[in-house]
């Protein structure tokens, strides 16, 4: 009962709060149109009240120029050396819905007429929303080279998104399947960079970027085999870049896949659960939380030389957790602030055997006979 009354006071409020809720700007949306005779598309987006940011591109080029808001309600191109100032909008909406208005750079004024393209929901997201990116995006170029690791001879594949994103870097693999679980974990691994939601959807990522600063983001994902036998596969996957949040993110992890069942392992299931706490709903997840008792057990095995990096280690609770045929790999989970402080520590087997549970045991025992 006092969860429904909760309910229905939630219910109550609610109007309230969307009347209050401010509509955005007329002008914020996606549009395409022409400056003087040439046809480009531009975006402007809106943050509260006092944060603008927009952006444009000539379709002969598509390349990318940022535009800042004035104290005049106008916008500043920034196309000059550094992000130099290189003109000025002024603009209005005109009765007929058209954003009319003039660009003055380099002693010219040209007349701006943009016309809105893109969904009703498009239009909310401004920067953000895929109809404005989508013109400057082609198909991935596939490139293939072939590699050894213990265990598996494979094909690193790279993704060429093309020159207008040059801080974008995707490659993962591919092997020929042996194993029947190989097919699956293939599946699983594979970048889809032309997909809207894939695996390394980098367009999702500058549309961000573009949002928040009026210009293209970082972002790279690299998958890497690490080692194989007929019962797993160890893979090794980095990601990083700036989508525009508050700063750039980094992260790698070590994954371990069943090459019988096409499964990732979950490796907290290899310990006890008063060692390793389990995920909610059971599945393969990036990071662990330890108990203090096995990162005593781990923490002589983290070689970094900065004391501040041992003793950041060292009351950090979530950890990676990878293997291979001699032992554990664990890499703490750090703050961005420390983030260079991420490192490996190898863990034998038997210095941290008295956390395994029995899945463990039988799993470790299978690994070391799995045909190094």
């Amino acid at each position: 009962m006092r969860r429904f009354a909760a309910l229905l006071a939630v219910l109550a409020l609610a109007p309230a709060a969307m009347a209050d809720e401010a509509p955005p700007p007329q002008w914020q949306g996606t549009w395409r149109g022409t400056i003087g005779a040439i046809p480009v598309h531009a975006c402007f987006s809106s943050m509260g009240d006092n944060y603008r940011k927009g952006a444009y591109f000539y379709l002969s080029s598509k390349r990318l120029i940022g535009l800042d808001s004035d104290e005049h309600d106008g916008w500043i191109e920034r196309a000059g050396k550094g992000g130099a100032e290189s003109g000025r909008w002024a603009l209005s909406v005109s009765p007929d819905g058209k954003l009319r208005g003039e660009w003055r750079g380099g002693g010219k004024v040209l007349p701006v007429t943009l016309t809105r393209s893109g969904s009703a929901g498009e239009q909310e997201e401004g920067c953000t929303s895929r109809a404005f990116i989508a013109p400057r995006l082609q198909p991935a170029k596939v490139t293939l080279k072939q590699a050894k690791v213990p265990g598996l001879a494979y094909s690193l594949r790279t993704y060429d998104v093309g020159p207008l994103f040059p801080e974008v870097s995707l490659q993962d693999f591919t092997f020929v399947p042996v194993q029947k679980g190989d097919l699956a974990i293939l599946s699983a691994i594979r970048l889809q960079p032309d997909k809207p939601g894939g695996r390394g959807d980098y367009a999702s990522c500058m549309q961000g970027a573009i949002g928040l600063t009026g210009s293209d983001g970082e972002y790279g994902i690299d998958v890497n085999p690490e080692w194989a036998t007929p019962a797993f596969l160890a893979v090794h996957e980095s990601t990083g870049g700036f989508c525009g949040g508050a700063h750039p993110s980094f992260d790698y992890e070590r994954q371990l896949w069943d090459r019988q069942s096409g499964q990732r392992v979950d490796m907290a299931r290899w310990f006890l659960s008063s060692a390793v706490t389990p995920s909610s709903d059971g599945r393969a997840v990036s990071v662990h939380e330890i108990s203090e008792d096995l990162r005593t057990a781990v923490l002589p095995y983290f070689k970094a030389d900065d004391a501040e990096c041992k003793d950041a280690a060292a009351s950090q609770e979530w950890w990676n957790i990878g293997a291979n045929s001699k032992g554990f790999v664990f890499t703490p989970s750090m703050p961005h602030v420390i983030a260079a402080c991420v490192d490996d520590a190898f863990v034998p087997y038997a210095a941290v055997s008295r956390f395994l549970s029995i899945l463990g045991r039988k799993q470790v025992a299978r690994l070391r006979d799995g045909g190094w």
